[in-house]
């Protein structure tokens, strides 16, 4: 649990935890590659996922209670 907490953390620098992984869990640099830039920008991309999904429910809903 804890490799994907450091994988996921979206409050962790790339360098953070790339250091992390070569320490704790004997991953190297050079064996991760782009699949590690992909997971920091994973939680990037469900938060602004979540926000245009928050706005659009909320423009939904004004629609709803305007109409009533």
């Amino acid at each position: 649990m804890q490799l994907l907490s450091v994988l996921l953390s979206s409050e962790m620098e790339l360098e953070q935890k790339k250091k992390i992984l070569a320490e704790k869990y004997g991953i190297r640099d050079d064996r991760l590659g782009k699949e590690l830039d992909k997971m920091c920008n994973l939680s990037e991309l469900v938060w602004e996922r979540g926000i245009e999904q928050g706005i659009e429910q909320g423009i939904e809903r004004g629609i709803e209670l305007k109409l009533r």
